[in-house]
């Protein structure tokens, strides 16, 4: 009860919104229980028929009319005193306001390279590292980085690092737009002589960094860079199609874009947990985990962020012309997967997606515009 009671403390300061206008906290902790006995039950169904055995499908079947049943009947009780738990965190996470983006950024300047490692788990040391290892096995002799929404640097200083083991070097643009990180990043990078000398720190806006830009802003010249590498950034940027056209047109023939980032979880492939004896999942629970605690608390009113999952999709489709001829993206391999973040437990999926420039012909090219229109996705 006393972390239930923080976690409201926090989300009531952060929100600067009453507690009964933002959060039920008890409806929240019976909506995790019925995800987490939902969960236990098949798994526990799984063991002990088999996991093609078709009695556990009817049982589960029988639990959830059941759940169905009790969340109905929690509902009616509790919307009689105001307080419906059908409508706990709905929060629009689809927004985002640059101006909120960036004074958060601002705040948390000073100490963010040690919270994000804090509460990833150490976890982002090796997304980072991942972008390294990409750049190491380029072939280009000396490969062209930017690094989108690179706030202190700390992908851009990862990359160096492993270039190095490999003997080899890279110019790295790291880019970002608020100041306040860049600040951090050269103060950091002063500290690393020997690291820093390949990176050079840039404010731009991650939307728009081809043609013009306001003052203080930087833009780059089409094909300027080799790979393009956004490491846990999208989601503070309210337009990932531009993001993606931008990137297309900075990139050479050939040029990789690798995007990390997080994802909604996926049912039919959650994360495993380890108890004596056998391994157990919790698909549910994962998916409620992410949809009413990491989206809407996290996210959406700790740092101004919104869902990335589509990003991941829409990226692929972006395409347009260069002097006539049409580019766009090919895809070389999208990976969703569970990562232990909170307390060694696989609850926050991330997605790693690494597309290649091509050039496409007129048919997929027309295609791709096509779903672009229909969806409303246009650059």
């Amino acid at each position: 009860m006393k972390a239930s009671r923080a976690l409201a403390e926090i989300v009531k300061k952060n929100a600067q919104r009453s507690k009964a206008d933002f959060l039920n906290l008890d409806g929240v902790k019976f909506q995790f229980v019925l995800a987490w006995l939902q969960d236990l039950l098949a798994n526990a169904a799984h063991e002990v028929l088999g996991k093609t055995d078709p009695r556990v499908d009817a049982i589960m079947k029988r639990f959830n009319d059941f759940l169905d049943a009790e969340g109905e009947d929690l509902r009616r009780r509790t919307a009689e005193i105001g307080r419906d738990p059908g409508h706990v965190l709905e929060v629009d996470v689809a927004q985002v306001d640059p101006a909120e983006v960036d004074r958060v950024y601002s705040r948390e300047a000073a100490g963010y390279d040690s919270k994000h490692h804090l509460t990833t788990r150490g976890q982002d040391l090796q997304w980072r590292r991942a972008a390294g290892w990409l750049v190491a096995a380029a072939s280009e002799s000396r490969p062209a980085v930017l690094d989108l929404c690179t706030g202190t640097g700390l992908t851009a200083v990862e990359i160096t690092r492993v270039m190095r083991e490999h003997r080899r070097e890279a110019d790295i643009t790291a880019l970002d737009y608020n100041e306040a990180m860049l600040v951090e990043g050269r103060r950091r990078l002063a500290k690393m002589p020997d690291l820093g000398r390949t990176i050079t720190f840039m404010r731009g806006d991650a939307t728009a960094f081809v043609g013009s830009a306001p003052p203080g802003f930087h833009t780059f010249a089409r094909s300027s860079f080799d790979i393009v590498t956004q490491v846990f950034g999208i989601g503070g940027v309210g337009n990932p199609v531009a993001v993606a056209d931008n990137v297309l047109s900075v990139l050479r023939d050939g040029g990789r874009f690798l995007l990390i980032d997080m994802h909604r979880p996926v049912l039919g492939l959650p994360g495993e947990w380890a108890v004596p004896g056998f391994w157990v999942r919790f698909p549910r629970y994962e998916y409620f985990n992410y949809a009413k605690t990491t989206l809407p608390l996290v996210l959406a009113r700790l740092w101004g962020w919104r869902d990335t999952t589509l990003d991941f999709y829409l990226a692929p489709l972006v395409c347009h012309e260069e002097e006539g001829v049409p580019y766009g993206f090919r895809l070389l391999w999208r990976v969703v997967e569970s990562e232990r973040w909170w307390f060694g437990l696989p609850l926050m999926p991330t997605c790693r997606l690494l597309l290649e420039k091509v050039r496409l012909d007129r048919s997929e090219y027309d295609r791709r515009r096509h779903i672009l229109k229909l969806i409303g996705a246009g650059a």
